[in-house]
């Protein structure tokens, strides 16, 4: 039984590091509007539970736009080396 959560433990870890190397190019004007810029907005539980389910080796990071208050969330490789890469979830 033991070696069954191992199991499970090791494949949701590989795969955040699969999800980690595969994020796409980093988004900085609305998707909704296409005109505004995303400014970074104060962290809701939700996310900061996300980072803890995701071991913080993805990163959440919440967004807004400047012209229709659109929120967006941008999951991002925690480490720097991977460079401006994000993937972007409207909220």
């Amino acid at each position: 039984m033991m070696y069954f959560f191992v199991i499970i433990l090791l494949s949701y870890l590989a795969l955040l590091f699969i999800l980690k190397a595969a994020l796409p190019a980093r988004l900085r004007q609305c998707p909704r509007c296409k005109r505004g810029i995303l400014k970074r907005v104060p962290k809701m539980l939700n996310d900061r539970i996300l980072n803890v389910l995701l071991f913080s080796v993805i990163k959440v990071k919440r967004y807004e736009c400047e012209v229709c208050t659109l929120q967006v969330l941008r999951i991002k490789a925690a480490r720097k080396k991977m460079g401006n890469s994000g993937l972007t979830l409207q909220g």
